[in-house]
């Protein structure tokens, strides 16, 4: 009988098949409270979707983009990239990985050693740079792509020596891998405290600290970014009479969507927005020569600047909320608590 136990660990090699395989969307999603109307939550979650154009074009530059969900709800198809590879210019990837406690349970152990939900993630990419030319894709142009969690993810995985060679470039919104719930301070107390729960006895300023953080380690390539666009569509912020964009609000303008009651200014949002990423998948900059949809867009330094702001207008200022960056510099220097790493056992 396999052991409850396997569940924890890294995912095993993907399935090979001598016949073709008809890739047939069953629904299937990982295991999570909230199961939404026609998915299928099952253990047995990795799933990957391919999105291919419509051309002959081959060797074509690929982005795999990352779920959010704060790494307990989500699937891969949760938003759609159709309308991104409808530019003919690129093939996109999404991918499920483990959530909540069976994928980042961390014991220490041989076998619950952590991070099994990363560990999927990483897999997904080695399967794109294995498969991924016969989908007419470049194994060696890849982007990764991800907002709130799938942002802390694509920061996570390019700090881990497990994806080197397995992309080149990133884009991560609304959030970074020293938010709150990107670490595990103390995982075993965090085990305990859900052993607890099962009655089991035995036992935006991330993403600021994070470009900082990249930058003093030697990439200069990070490109800095405020998304403040609304419309009268946009969500009021709670106990507020304003407008305001949406956690998130970016990566859902370049993915799909209906577009049946959007106002001509987000339609054209869209479009900018879908432009960039596209731009940066294939040349590793949002405003190569002779992009005139934005200005251009310089690299930013340690001291983040500088910052293209997509509002009502798109433009590049010399940075991005000074006073409150200053403030969590601050706060995080003074309070900030390192994770402790796990010791096997109780």
């Amino acid at each position: 009988m396999l052991s409850i136990l396997f569940f924890f660990q890294a995912p095993l090699a993907p399935p090979t098949w001598e016949e073709p395989y008809d890739a047939i969307d069953k629904g299937i999603i990982c295991p999570q409270f909230s199961v939404p109307a026609g998915k299928t939550a099952q253990e047995d979650c990795l799933v990957a979707s391919v999105y291919v154009p419509n051309t002959n074009a081959t060797n074509l530059p690929v982005m795999v983009i990352i779920h959010g969900g704060q790494f307990l709800v989500g699937y891969g198809d949760v938003t759609t990239p159709k309308q991104l590879v409808d530019s003919q210019k690129l093939i996109a990837a999404t991918c499920n990985y483990r959530l909540g406690i069976l994928g980042f349970l961390c014991m220490g152990t041989e076998d619950i050693p952590g991070n099994a939900g990363m560990k999927d993630q990483v897999a997904c990419l080695q399967w794109v740079k294995h498969n991924i030319a016969s989908f007419g894709g470049n194994p060696d142009d890849v982007t990764i792509v991800g907002c709130s969690a799938g942002g802390s993810s694509v920061d996570l995985l390019m700090l881990s020596k497990l994806t080197r060679g397995l992309f080149k470039k990133v884009i991560g919104m609304s959030s970074a891998n020293v938010g709150v719930t990107s670490v595990q301070l103390d995982p075993v107390e965090y085990a305990r405290i859900q052993a607890r729960r099962f009655n089991y006895d035995a036992a935006n300023l991330y993403m600021l600290r994070s470009l900082t953080l990249q930058v003093n380690a030697g990439n200069h390539k990070m490109y800095l970014h405020e998304y403040s666009f609304v419309d009268n569509d946009s969500a009021l912020i709670p106990y507020a009479n304003i407008r305001g964009a949406a956690h998130c609000a970016q990566g859902f303008a370049a993915v799909d969507q209906n577009y049946s009651n959007l106002s001509y200014q987000y339609k054209n949002m869209k479009s900018i927005i879908r432009e960039e990423w596209i731009n940066f998948a294939i040349t590793g900059n949002p405003t190569p020569e002779g992009c005139t949809a934005i200005p251009q867009w310089p690299p930013a330094n340690a001291y983040r600047s500088p910052c293209m702001v997509f509002g009502q207008t798109v433009e590049l200022k010399p940075t991005v909320m000074p006073l409150r960056a200053t403030l969590w510099d601050l706060i995080y220097a003074l309070f900030y608590r390192n994770p402790i790493p796990p010791t096997p056992g109780f």
